[in-house]
């Protein structure tokens, strides 16, 4: 297994490309494909919402956009 670059990370694995109504219910089945005793890993799964900057940590999105505008003006 290799070594993740940051302690947490998430990976995307799939979309909900359909509109989800209050009280939906979402059933998921996991199977445990690789071990991850032996590297003391666990393993979860998370349920998001994405806004137009990204996924959960905005401050990247925001980065981009600040690097990409001093690009921009340097250019």
């Amino acid at each position: 297994m290799r070594t993740a670059a940051l302690p947490k990370f998430r990976k995307l694995y799939g979309k909900i490309e359909v509109n989800l109504e209050k009280d939906d219910v979402i059933t998921v089945t996991l199977q445990n494909n690789y071990n991850t005793y032996s590297a003391h890993a666990k393993k979860k799964l998370v349920l998001s919402t994405t806004s137009w900057l990204g996924g959960k940590n905005d401050m990247i999105g925001i980065a981009y956009l600040v690097v990409g505008g001093v690009a921009f003006l340097f250019a």
